[in-house]
């Protein structure tokens, strides 16, 4: 499959199910028509971002949430990325919202008008934002101008396609890693230039999650779990193909791995051995597009948001 057909499809998967119990509490929902697409924890703070211009706002790991207001668009808002001081947010159109020292948000201008799925932010302000037709933007003040930074595409993919990317990760170091269609990883050392493809496959990459250690995880369509243990350079499937639609992935160092998509989740608590599948239960009745991991003095969960405007709240 070269194009994303549906992202509103009841699907299946199949994955091992030993026990592993959870608790999943709401910590906030709207009405049947909202959505919330990302959430970005920095410690207890957070930020998460949906339809209609919303932005969400949260001081204490999670476990409450305010609207934010005066947000300067009316158009979907899908990634959002909050480090230090920086905040940001993308969505359709190629809006770019950057969060001002007083707590307002401003928008700025913007080299694209393709929709922009998500962002990532490094603690001294170097920003990386990524999208539709190989939409990839960069801004080195804390997202107040941006660039585009997207490769030659033409020589980059297969019969030169523009391929849309959905998920970014940028390093301390600068070196960011995206992925996107046709089962893409990139990497550049600066988000600049020299990109070099990682990985290709066939199945869209909607989410991914590279930590510190080196350990990552990406997911995305026909089922598709992949694990690296060198920081991206090689990625293995942690999971037997199947036609379920996985959005978004998350892992602690303990070992726990959670991955969300359209009315399903899996969860595994030996770094991607083996899996636990949630159907129909509180953490799959919903699509849920959204997930981060909250970091506070009573210790970390991970938040899922989505569909309903809906804020899960996970814990072990």
């Amino acid at each position: 499959m070269r194009r994303l057909q549906t992202l509103l499809a009841v699907l299946a998967v199949t994955l091992a199910t030993p026990a592993a119990a959870v608790n999943a509490d709401v910590r906030h929902r709207g009405i049947a028509h909202d959505a919330l697409f990302s959430v970005n924890f920095d410690g207890a703070n957070a930020l998460a971002v949906g339809a209609a211009g919303t932005i969400l706002r949260s001081e204490d790991a999670g476990e409450s949430w305010t609207t934010e207001s005066g947000v300067p668009t009316e158009f979907a808002l899908n990634g959002v990325a909050l480090r230090g001081e920086h905040a940001v947010a993308v969505g359709q159109l190629g809006v770019i919202l950057r969060r001002e020292d007083d707590g307002s948000w401003r928008a700025v201008e913007s080299p694209t008008e393709e929709r922009l799925m998500q962002v990532a932010l490094t603690v001294d302000g170097r920003a990386v934002a990524v999208g539709a037709f190989g939409s990839l933007l960069v801004s080195d003040d804390g997202g107040r101008t941006w660039e585009s930074a997207a490769p030659d595409w033409s020589t980059t993919t297969d019969q030169g396609f523009e391929p849309h990317l959905y998920a970014v990760d940028i390093a301390e170091n600068g070196a960011v890693t995206v992925a996107g269609e046709f089962g893409l990883i990139l990497r550049s050392p600066d988000g600049h230039s020299d990109w070099r493809v990682l990985r290709e496959g066939e199945a869209s990459i909607f989410g991914m999650h590279l930590r510190p250690d080196g350990v990552g995880y990406a997911v995305g369509q026909s089922g598709t779990i992949l694990k690296t243990q060198d920081g991206g350079k090689t990625w293995v499937a942690t999971a037997e193909p199947g036609t379920v639609v996985w959005l978004n992935v998350r892992s602690d160092d303990n070992g726990r791995v959670y991955v969300s998509g359209i009315r399903e989740m899996a969860i595994s608590a030996d770094g991607g051995s083996t899996w636990t599948r949630h159907t129909g239960d509180e953490l799959g009745a919903l699509w849920l597009a959204g997930l981060d991991r909250s970091v506070s003095a009573e210790g970390s969960s991970v938040v899922a948001v989505g569909q309903g405007g809906h804020v899960l709240k996970i814990t072990p």
